[in-house]
């Protein structure tokens, strides 16, 4: 129904010469953006399920999907700032985590640029550590596309 919604959006603005729409969440935005933004949705749908299956079996502790997606020299920076390399972050949050990932979802997704072989995506990730507060921290990711398949290559958290 929201594609729906949009597309008809998109159709009275491109009609009406409409530059800028205000929408309620995350706006203004150029209608030339919202066009964009529906044509590259099915591919913002598609990263937005590898990252959520991403951040799932990473609050399970499972290693597989991480090597499966991210880059040897994929760096992160966690909720404190701190950076790690892909084989640090797994030691540290995973394989012998002296504090337990307890929850990790993220929200809001946007795609800020695609073509045919990257995607570079904004998102709220929200962590929850083991006797700590739960911290929101913006997120930046980079995908490439590899055989056909999308393969994360960087990320990057921000504290809010």
């Amino acid at each position: 129904m929201a594609d729906k919604e949009l597309q008809t959006i998109e159709k009275i603005a491109i009609e009406n010469n409409v530059a800028t729409i205000y929408p309620t969440h995350f706006g203004p935005v150029t209608t030339t953006d919202l066009t964009k933004y529906i044509k590259d949705e099915p591919t913002l749908k598609r990263l937005s399920k590898i990252q959520a299956d991403l951040l799932n079996e990473v609050g399970k502790g499972k290693t597989a999907l991480l090597n499966k997606f991210l880059s040897d020299d994929y760096i992160l920076n966690n909720s404190e700032g701190t950076q790690f390399s892909k084989t640090a972050f797994i030691e540290k949050y995973i394989t012998n985590p002296d504090t337990k990932i307890e929850t990790i979802s993220a929200e809001d997704f946007r795609i800020v640029y695609a073509d045919n072989t990257t995607a570079i995506i904004t998102f709220i990730e929200n962590i929850k550590l083991a006797g700590k507060e739960p911290k929101s921290v913006f997120a930046t990711t980079t995908y490439v596309k590899v055989n056909d398949d999308w393969k994360l290559v960087f990320k990057q958290n921000v504290n809010q």
